[in-house]
């Protein structure tokens, strides 16, 4: 875990640095032996929030992956020196103080990634069902005043609501973006919004495998976690869902074609290493390649 952390904090290119947060997150969703353990990597995240904007983002997407893990309960208790038993029922309150924080953020990126984590904290702490009765504002238009027509039940959950709201209308903002950067906002904050107010339900999102068989995802905590792998996988996020014993324990998902469990899987992996590590382009031929050409280069400046 240390490695990784200051691997996200050190060094000038941006990019093997958020590989490092996403890589801590990710392994810590996956291999954690407890909330103990799930707590403190979070901790260790929100360390990592003051860095560069990118390692900012990955750090609150990272942070938001694993909240959906714990229970209302813990959440509740947010305390990075107990597992989640005890502590003190002010942690809820300062990390909202902190996204909201977060929210003010000149980058695009953060201010999504903080608005994630804000709605999932919202949801995942049980605030959305101590409400008395449902939001009953209707979809979000320019007209709308900036302030929540309902009160969350925590203070700062509805200054942070209070923020999305305008930028989910584009108010408040002092920068001067993009459209496209416009759009993003606008789009991410109005889902986040219905997100919250709609008890942590979301858009349906559908994967289809090629076998027939479709995996659905209608909750925040669920997006977040699909995201996530799905980031991570790439191109392989397919054939891991539709093959991968790991990624049915995460999702409760069984495809009806993986019957033979993860042996198939496995056995195809095997199979297709050689020619991976082979293939022209493989990591490995690459460096070699490199390594000759710098030693071309070399011996013609002698």
């Amino acid at each position: 875990m240390g490695a990784l952390v200051k691997a996200g904090k050190a060094g000038r290119a941006v990019e093997p640095r958020v590989g490092a947060v996403e890589a801590l997150s990710l392994t810590a969703f996956v291999a954690a032996a407890g909330p103990s353990v799930t707590l403190e990597v979070m901790h260790r995240l929100e360390g990592l929030r003051s860095c560069a904007p990118p390692v900012a983002a990955a750090a609150l997407r990272g942070w938001s992956l694993l909240l959906s893990t714990l229970t209302a309960h813990q959440v509740r208790h947010i305390n990075y020196d107990s597992d989640g038993e005890g502590g003190s029922s002010d942690g809820l309150e300062r990390r909202l103080t902190a996204l909201s924080k977060a929210l003010a953020s000149s980058d695009v990126g953060v201010r999504q990634a903080a608005g994630e984590g804000a709605a999932l904290l919202y949801n995942q702490s049980g605030l959305a069902t101590e409400q008395d009765s449902p939001s009953e504002s209707g979809p979000i238009t320019p007209a709308e005043p900036v302030t929540p027509p309902q009160a969350t039940g925590a203070p700062e959950m509805d200054d942070v609501m209070a923020r999305m709201r305008e930028l989910a209308t584009h108010r408040g903002d002092d920068m001067r973006r993009s459209k496209r950067d416009r759009s993003a906002l606008k789009t991410t904050f109005r889902d986040l919004i219905s997100s919250v107010e709609d008890g942590g339900r979301v858009a349906s999102t559908k994967v289809r495998l090629s076998g027939g068989d479709c995996f659905e995802v209608s909750s925040l905590g669920g997006l977040v976690q699909l995201n996530a792998i799905r980031r991570f996988l790439a191109e392989g996020f397919q054939c891991h869902l539709a093959a991968n014993p790991l990624l049915h324990q995460v999702f409760s998902f069984q495809p009806s074609g993986s019957a033979a469990g993860g042996a198939g899987f496995l056995a195809g992996i095997e199979e297709a290493a050689p020619r991976m590590v082979r293939s022209p382009s493989s990591a490995s031929a690459k460096a070699a390649t490199q390594k000759r050409g710098r030693a071309r280069r070399e011996s013609q400046l002698r």
